[in-house]
């Protein structure tokens, strides 16, 4: 290995975010990177010369030992943590979740494992509160159908009745003395809550209120009776009118796709032959580029271009035909050719004998979360590579198929410097022209040899928009 692979290792190595501990095969740690000394609580070459063993709990220490050596007679690559609690120990004693990758690899004719190990704890944590708010909503929502609130003169929940002991339990949990504007984010709906109250209250009169709320069979209308008692509290009756509001169903499903003006909103008809396009909003066409007048009565498969063999497509015709919701990623096209990544959910919409007439198509454009998906899958790989001591041409390689994916517009390559000759050398160029690549292979360096041989040689960042026009290349 040469000095310039021994510094990209090592760079590697201290820049990953991801704790690295390179172990032998008695458990010893030879090496371990900042990320992952600061995981743990150590200070600098602090973990060096310790047994792994004492980043494991007291009580799993033993068992661990058994792990290792039985992974050291068929070491292999493996991941950890995702099925399975495991846990790390920090220097100060406390416990935290991890998930570790196991790599071997021969070093100085040594041979150890690689670990690659990820703190969980953000992401753990995040879940449990999802779930804990998911299940607790749930319960809420499908008990409202048969639910009395009585509310007082703050507009405070003081009393919750349901047939349904255990829920009405969870309700009088969640709901006695908050508002009943907590529950709604709508202004104009909470305002417009907040005068029929005052109308009840000044009139001693009843009010009927309807509104939409979702519930976990989607979004429902109910109608609220609000009632003045003798004590100058209110009692609601909530009743479901879904299906009354059936006849308003189209009407229904234009407010809504209005209401969600950030992302872009079409809805198609599974009747007419190849399900044209017959509404879409203004986000649509910002996101695509398209304008609505080009794209009304047809079918939306133009934004995949030429690029329609996705699994996902397949996925989403296949929802369609069952008349069921589905949730994909795709490769999508704008209009001036620009790639972006599309997360599309569709859901059916039925008409009043309960048959698929529409499907209403919700698009976001998931472009920056998708490419740091792929930066993140791929920096891994490499480390693993690296981590390997597979050669530089190859790691070379997937780094510039890496920047391809990311951007497909671009053909990139890196070079190599021979600083000794001062000349250039093709190290990865897969998509490239061989006859571009051969025409600057062995090139000096030089302040103004093209782009990469000025580059080289001022050290410095060069752009060039036109390699026929630009004096760089004049020679």
């Amino acid at each position: 290995m040469d000095i310039k692979d021994e510094a990209l290792y090592q760079g590697i190595f201290e820049a990953s975010v991801e704790g690295i501990l390179v172990v032998d095969g008695e458990g010893k740690i030879l090496k371990a990177n900042p990320a992952g000394e600061a995981m743990f609580g150590y200070e600098k070459g602090e973990l060096n010369g310790k047994k792994v063993e004492q980043l494991v709990p007291k009580e799993h220490r033993k068992d661990h030992v058994g792990h290792r050596n039985n992974y050291n007679q068929r070491p292999k690559n493996r991941r950890m943590g995702q099925s399975m609690n495991l846990m790390g120990l920090r220097n100060d004693g406390t416990l935290f979740p991890l998930e570790i990758s196991l790599s071997p690899s021969i070093i100085e004719g040594q041979k150890v494992t690689v670990a690659f190990v990820i703190d969980t704890t953000l992401r753990i944590n995040a879940e449990e509160e999802l779930i804990k708010s998911e299940a607790h909503n749930k319960s809420i929502l499908e008990a409202l159908p048969d639910m009395i609130f009585v509310i007082n003169k703050k507009k405070e929940y003081i009393d919750v009745h349901s047939p349904d002991t255990k829920v009405m339990a969870q309700m009088q949990e969640t709901l006695l003395g908050r508002s009943i504007f907590d529950f709604y984010g709508d202004e104009a709906l909470a305002k417009k809550i907040g005068n029929a109250f005052d109308l009840v209250e000044r009139t001693g009169e009843s009010q009927m209120l309807e509104h939409p709320y979702p519930d976990a069979e989607g979004l429902k209308e109910y109608e609220a009776r609000i009632v003045l008692r003798g004590d100058g509290n209110f009692l609601i009756i909530l009743r479901d009118i879904t299906q009354q509001k059936k006849a308003e169903e189209n009407l229904y499903i234009r407010n809504r796709a209005l209401e969600s003006a950030k992302n872009g909103i079409i809805i198609v008809d599974v009747n007419e032959a190849d399900h044209p396009i017959i509404y879409a909003n203004a986000a649509f066409s910002e996101i695509t580029g398209y304008h609505i007048e080009d794209i009304t009565g047809k079918n939306c498969r133009f934004l995949q271009a030429d690029d329609r063999d996705q699994k996902e497509i397949a996925a989403m015709r296949e929802a369609v035909e069952k008349g069921e919701p589905c949730t994909v990623v795709l490769r999508n096209y704008k209009k001036d050719g620009t790639l972006f990544w599309n997360e599309i959910s569709i859901t059916p919409i039925l008409n009043d004998d309960d048959k698929v007439s529409h499907f209403i198509g919700i698009q976001n454009d998931v472009t920056q979360r998708k490419q740091e998906e792929i930066r993140d899958e791929r920096s891994t790989k490499i480390l693993e590579m690296v981590a390997m001591r597979q050669r530089l041409p190859a790691i070379a390689e997937f780094l510039v198929r890496t920047v391809e994916t990311l951007a497909p517009h671009l053909k990139a390559s890196i070079l190599r410097l021979d600083q000794a000759q001062g000349t250039l050398h093709s190290l990865a160029a897969p998509h490239l022209p061989k006859a571009y690549s051969e025409s600057i292979e062995g090139v000096a360096i030089g302040p103004k040899v093209g782009s990469c041989g000025t580059a080289a040689f001022t050290k410095k960042e060069v752009l060039v928009t036109d390699i026929a026009t630009d004096p760089l290349w004049h020679d």
